[in-house]
């Protein structure tokens, strides 16, 4: 617990000398005489009425608990929430969001791999993304105090320190898939990535412990004397253990030890091992429902596709310009083509698109906004698809809606400069899992005409339709 924290600090006459606009007390200082009312004793304090603004206050405020997921920026998203959950202490939304940034900070942390995001610009070398907790020292205000204490814990305490939140949550909502699967994930971690097992923690409390360790004085014949020394001097370590608190997730899950559900997941997940086995190089595994594809054909019966991307630019005095007009005409080429495409390799299919939406469609226009959101984040992780995505429920009914779990989105870049340049890019996601199931990207230094993209899509869609044999 970091005791104090850095003061907010507002520097609003910064060097502006190479900004396009004026720093913010210059702007300040333009405005004041715009704001300046003559009559003060009958100006309104709300335009619209107090409740109604402080509805919308609040509503943004539980809004960018949400952005802050999506950005990935979980520090603030937990403080953010860790606000709110003081006034509404049982609102399952806020715990969600504690839940999942602390799965994902757990992940990030314990995670030895690298991790990566999609980068058009450097062709198939994916560039790295592993997300890591931005350094305490430079934050300012109470926020630093999360920053502080995630940094400062160990990958096995922040493990730890998740599944117990996340469990606690589930017990209060059984129901909810949000809380059950990621108790799963974390007690998975916990055993296949951190190594630590049932008999790792203690089932007793630190009070139960000292309690125990309390001596009675009693008579013993020289037959007992040898083994009274050593039962001295263990339970003298185990005093010493129990005053400290550099062990302290050792006692963190003594209530969760005496719940039935939760022993057996830890069972179940740590295959009946109640410690790691000596001598032995063991492998753990526990199926989430993520299954990793090793086939080239998917053998998919119905994908969603996103609105494809498109951009056409072109060079002028050496500046590069891009043609609106021409990318949204080549964008419906493009769409149509994977249509017909899909239709003769009689891969089913949904559309998701903002195209000749009429005021009564607002469900297709929350369906296109809550992909694109999906894609943003799922971006932003990279090749880390451990990291979960806030808007799981909403996602999971989308999926039951479409009838497919599986969301693909492909696009163009074409460049007319000095030689004709074509990227082409084609990613399909596990809505469900977040696993990246198809990624290709394709160039030319040739005219993007409609039988050039035919073939890239065709050539695409038919990994995902055809069956592995």
């Amino acid at each position: 617990f970091l005791k104090k924290t850095q003061a907010v600090k507002a520097n609003d006459d910064y060097d502006d000398s190479k900004s396009t606009h004026p720093n913010i007390r210059k702007r300040r200082g333009a405005i004041e005489s715009e704001l300046k009312v003559n009559d003060e004793q009958n100006r309104k304090k709300y335009l619209v009425s107090e409740e109604e603004f402080k509805t919308t206050r609040e509503n943004a405020r539980f809004e960018l608990c949400h952005l802050y997921i999506i950005d990935r920026d979980y520090m603030n998203a937990i403080y953010a929430a860790y606000i709110l959950l003081e006034k509404y202490p049982e609102n399952i939304y806020l715990k969600k969001i504690v839940s999942i940034s602390l799965f994902n900070v757990s992940v990030n942390k314990t995670s030895r791999k690298n991790t990566y995001s999609f980068n058009m610009s450097e062709g198939n070398k994916l560039s790295s993304r592993r997300y890591s907790i931005p350094d305490y020292t430079k934050i300012e205000g109470a926020s630093q105090r999360v920053y502080y204490l995630m940094d400062n814990l160990s990958d096995k305490e922040l493990n730890v320190v998740a599944l117990k939140y996340v469990y606690k949550a589930h017990k209060i909502y059984p129901d909810d898939k949000t809380f059950s699967s990621l108790t799963d994930s974390l007690l998975s971690e916990l055993v296949n990535s951190n190594e630590l097992f049932i008999n790792d923690f203690s089932k007793k409390t630190k009070a139960e412990i000292k309690a125990l360790s309390i001596e009675k004085p009693v008579v013993l014949d020289s037959a007992d004397l040898e083994e009274s020394k050593y039962s001295k001097i263990k339970k003298q370590q185990q005093k010493v253990e129990v005053e400290t608190d550099e062990n302290f997730i050792k006692y963190a899950l003594v209530d969760e030890l005496k719940d039935n559900e939760f022993v057996k997941h830890y069972t179940e997940i740590s295959h009946g091992l109640t410690k790691k086995e000596e001598n032995k190089a063991t492998s753990y595994s526990y199926n989430k429902g993520k299954k990793k594809n090793t086939e080239q054909l998917l053998g998919i019966d119905k994908v969603i596709f996103i609105y494809p991307y498109y951009m056409k630019t072109e060079y002028v005095d050496r500046k590069e310009y891009i043609n609106y007009y021409d990318s949204e005409d080549h964008a419906k080429t493009l769409s149509e083509i994977q249509k017909k495409c899909s239709d003769h390799l009689k891969l089913s299919y949904s559309e998701i698109s903002l195209k000749g939406l009429k005021n009564e469609d607002v469900d297709k226009y929350n369906e296109n906004a809550l992909l694109n959101e999906w894609l943003q984040a799922r971006f932003k992780h990279g090749n880390n698809s451990d990291e979960v995505v806030e808007n799981y429920e909403s996602i999971k009914q989308l999926i039951d809606k479409l009838g497919s779990r599986y969301v693909a989105f492909c696009g163009v870049y074409n460049s007319r400069g000095r030689g004709k340049k074509n990227t082409y890019f084609f990613v399909v996601f596990n809505l469900e899992s977040g696993d990246v199931m198809k990624y290709e990207t394709r160039y030319a230094h040739a005219k993007d005409n409609k039988d050039l993209i035919t073939s890239y899509v065709y050539n695409s869609l038919m990994h995902v339709a055809k069956k592995p044999k």
